[in-house]
């Protein structure tokens, strides 16, 4: 979440909005669908802790990719 607040400091509000979705919604839904087909109904529990790893990659690259020259080191 506090990546979420970041993009809507940069004004960035469309990655800010994907984000928060992507978390609450897409990589937790899959996951609570994926994971107890692969390792049982234990693969629930991990279901948040795998959308919160994904949450962050994708904000790490969208951090990367939308960076404003002040962040960047030359």
């Amino acid at each position: 979440m506090f990546a979420s607040v970041l993009f809507t400091g940069l004004q960035n509000g469309v990655v800010s909005a994907a984000a928060a979705y992507a978390r609450s919604l897409v990589f937790e839904m899959a996951a609570v669908w994926a994971f107890p087909a692969l390792v049982g109904i234990d693969g629930i529990w991990w279901a948040v802790n795998v959308s919160e790893v994904l949450t962050l990659l994708f904000c790490a690259f969208h951090l990367v990719r939308f960076a404003p020259p002040q962040l960047v080191r030359k």
